[in-house]
Parts: structure tokens; sequence; C-alpha cells
């Protein structure tokens, strides 16, 4: 299967794929306890504080990748990951394969690290296919 991922580069890309920002959200927010908001993504993608890359198969949009800049764990810049999604049925290594994208965009913005943060305990097998290592556990607990 051929993938090709594409760096969202003109407001009508992002409006016209709009629908796929929402479906991501709505899945992630199924899954995750934290919230993620379709308009703070396509807001920050669209003032430029966002960069927002989407996967195809046969010109049928499979994923959306959105990254922003961050920190790693020692305090250093890094690209973030905000959101890696791909639509129900997509093979897994879409998933994979637009990683190894993000990882690009970062060594074109000169960054040496990306980070991004999850808690589907999938990722930790995943992650480590492609050369990731788990770096932190992050624990809260709401008091009442």
């Amino acid at each position: 299967m051929a993938m090709t991922f594409e760096t969202v580069k003109q407001v009508q890309d992002l409006r016209d794929h709009y629908w796929l920002l929402e479906e991501a959200c709505e899945r992630l927010n199924a899954r995750e306890p934290r919230s993620h908001f379709a308009p703070d993504l396509y807001a920050d993608i669209l003032e430029g504080r966002a960069r927002a890359v989407l996967g195809f198969v046969k010109d049928q949009p499979i994923g959306f990748f959105v990254t922003r800049p961050g920190h790693d764990s020692e305090g250093r810049p890094a690209l973030l990951v905000w959101v890696a999604y791909t639509r129900p049925g997509t093979p897994p290594e879409a998933l994979l394969a637009g990683m190894h994208m993000v990882e690009h965009l970062a060594k074109e913005e000169g960054q040496r690290t990306v980070v991004f943060t999850t808690q589907r305990k999938g990722w930790l097998r995943a992650a480590a296919k492609i050369g990731y290592q788990l770096a932190e556990y992050r624990f809260e607990k709401v008091i009442a």
C-alpha cells in the first residue's frame, strides 16, 4: 500500500480536512481521559503555532499528525507530537510511517528530539519498533 504524507500549507487544505480533525478528537477523547478540541488544533495550525501533516492512500485521507514546538525531559527544544491519528481500518504501519514523517519535519526544523505523550499502552511496543524510548511516566491525583 503506497502511503503519502503532505504538510498542510494552504488554508483551504486545512478547511477541506477539518472533518478529520473533528473525527480524531472525538475518537481520542473516547479513549483518553484528557480532552482534545478540534477548534484548538485548527486555530493553532492556522496561526502557525502548530503544523499539520495529512496521510493519504490513493488520494483518500487516512490520518492527521499535528506537531508544535515543545521541550524534552531535559528542557531542550523538541518537536512535540500533539495528535497522531489514523482512521479506523488503516493498517498499523500507517501510524508508524506518519511518525517517521514527523521525524523528518523535526530534522527540517533543526530539532534533535521528537516527544509525544500517551495514555495508551499499545504505544509501548509500537514506539519501541521505531526507536522511541520511554522517558517518564506521569502520575496525577485530583484532591477534592
